[in-house]
């Protein structure tokens, strides 16, 4: 029997020995209170002492019980038979005859045996039912306030207990996980380093400055552009007597680009183009900037989906944002300060000033200048610019019978597509690349007066016979 200061402050102190062991729920037993001693841990004994354990344990609730039991059938058995007794026909008579040799005032030595004996048999059955049922209904109640104090002391021993092992158990984990990061960044700068020594190697050969160029608009460029379109319109050129001139074609020349903030800062985009200004007819400039605009974009359906990263998410689907441009900003005010001359040609700079990192905005920049209709029209980039779409058209009357042009990438990569179907007879060029030009790769557009090229063959080892196919004039391949 476990000592009396373990015992259950919630069970009479009467029934508190009773609360001493607690069947265990392997058994499938009942749970009741029961006087049997506790078994020993089962860690500290073998196999088959535990089940012998377990089912002496089993025995001795099942003989307390029987017990309970048979006093309470014993105290019925012994009121039936006090009724019994009674209402027998010999005991009917032999009391009949006792209390008619009575006296008149009978007194506690006129208190014949038989009578006395019903008396304490029949009581006794009803105080032995009655203990029965007390102790069956207290049982019951008492038993289930143990369990409740023992689910409440398990639960409240399972909460320390995970209060003051979680933090020990998980200290060493967190410990582990930190070195195991610390080792993947060591690794990682190693690559890194491995990378920058071989990548660079070539760098020796360079001098400081294209060095410092290829890392900050190449390795660590903070500005991207994801689309851009360079759009060409030829016409002739109108000279001072109203006269179309023979030899000069006005080109007119459109930049429309995206251009997003990579980097994780507010930035300044400095807008850059150029026009030629060789020629100057009659002695008088001609090239002019004529329009400049930007504004931010913005998505379309802002309740659409879309990818988790907005930069992914313009990337995939451009054609749900669209531009909200500023008004074209006043050239001849932007003369001062943002377009000069130099080395024959005019150069146009603007500052775009706190782009947000990963806002993207739109730049529109168009331009005139003279070419002649022999001539090479050559375009660089000086940005990390991707998804080139270019368009030649013609105007004022000339078609593909009167110029040929042979456009051609300045760039690392595939041949681009040439979207024959849209090309007509005004539009000669309409083609798309999809990959990224570094800076200073670009495009580059050939174009002279039309030639019947089928019938002519300067060099037979060149050009081949004479009624040979004529050369294409698609793309001749990749610089």
């Amino acid at each position: 029997m476990p000592p009396e200061s373990n015992a259950d402050p919630a069970i009479p102190p009467i029934l508190a020995p009773q609360a001493s062991l607690i069947a265990p729920a392997e058994t499938g037993t009942r749970l009741s209170i029961s006087s049997v001693p506790p078994a020993e841990p089962a860690g500290h004994e073998s196999v088959p002492s535990v089940t012998a354990s377990r089912l002496a344990q089993f025995g001795f609730w099942l003989r307390e019980e029987w017990i309970v039991l048979g006093a309470g059938l014993l105290g019925f058995a012994l009121m039936v038979a006090s009724q019994w007794i009674q209402n027998h026909p010999a005991w009917i008579q032999s009391h009949a005859e006792t209390t008619q040799s009575r006296p008149a005032a009978p007194g506690p030595h006129h208190i014949q045996l038989p009578d006395y004996l019903v008396y304490f048999v029949e009581h006794l059955g009803a105080v032995l039912l009655v203990a029965m049922l007390v102790r069956i209904a207290l049982e019951e109640k008492f038993q289930q306030t143990f369990l409740n104090r023992v689910q409440r002391g398990v639960e409240n021993s399972i909460d320390e207990t995970s209060k003051e092992v979680l933090p020990r158990s998980l200290g060493p984990l967190k410990q582990r996980i930190d070195e195991f990061n610390d080792t993947i960044e060591r690794a990682d700068k190693q690559i890194d380093q491995l990378h920058v020594e071989l990548t660079y190697k070539i760098f020796e050969a360079l001098d400081p400055q294209l060095r410092k160029d290829f890392e900050e608009k190449v390795m660590n460029a903070p500005f991207f552009r994801p689309k851009y379109h360079l759009q060409l319109r030829m016409r002739p050129f109108v000279g001072a007597d109203g006269k179309n001139d023979p030899d000069i074609l006005e080109v007119h020349v459109s930049n429309k680009y995206w251009v997003t903030n990579y980097s994780k800062s507010q930035r300044t985009f400095p807008v850059k183009s150029w026009l030629d200004d060789i020629i100057w007819p009659a002695g008088k400039r001609e090239a002019r900037f004529t329009r400049f605009a930007f504004g931010q974009v913005f998505r379309a359906d802002p309740s659409g989906e879309r990818e988790d990263d907005p930069l992914d998410d313009l990337a995939r689907h451009p054609e749900k944002y669209q531009a909200q441009l500023l008004p074209n900003a006043n050239i001849d005010d932007l003369k001062a300060e943002h377009i000069n001359s130099a080395h024959g040609m005019l150069h146009f700079q603007y500052p775009i000033e706190r782009i947000n990192p990963g806002d993207t905005y739109e730049v529109v920049i168009e331009g005139i200048q003279l070419m002649h209709r022999h001539d090479n029209f050559v375009w660089n980039f000086v940005t990390l610019t991707k998804q080139l779409y270019l368009t030649l058209d013609l105007e004022g009357g000339l078609t593909d019978r009167d110029l040929e042009v042979f456009p051609r990438l300045l760039h690392h990569g595939d041949d681009p597509q040439r979207n024959k179907a849209k090309e007509t007879a005004t539009r000669l060029v309409d083609l798309t690349h999809q990959q990224v030009f570094l800076p200073y790769q670009g495009v580059e557009i050939r174009w002279s007066p039309k030639v019947n090229r089928e019938s002519l063959r300067a060099d037979p080892a060149v050009d081949g016979p004479a009624g040979a196919a004529a050369p294409s004039a698609a793309l001749p391949g990749v610089m």
